[in-house]
């Protein structure tokens, strides 16, 4: 097999986390954006929309590292995949 269990559910966890991060940039911008600046205005108000039980600058703070988080995790698969082949 390609992908051991473990890497298919990072693989998982990152693509439903990033597709949930996309869709709510879409509906608090009411289109989707190509870039938006961390710690700007836009980027605080995608965050909080994503945790909406937290501060703007707490959400802000969450949103960003979990972005990373998840965003590395599936970078470290890809990579590793892409070396086996």
């Amino acid at each position: 097999t390609v992908l051991a269990q473990d890497e298919a559910q990072v693989l998982l966890d990152g693509y439903t986390f990033l597709r949930r991060a996309e869709l709510r940039l879409q509906i608090t911008q009411e289109h989707a954006p190509a870039t938006v600046n961390a710690n700007s205005p836009e980027w605080k108000s995608w965050a909080r929309s994503i945790y909406p039980d937290s501060s703007e600058d707490s959400a802000a703070e969450r949103f960003a590292s979990e972005w990373e988080r998840h965003t590395k995790a599936v970078r470290a698969v890809m990579e590793r995949v892409r070396d086996s082949l």
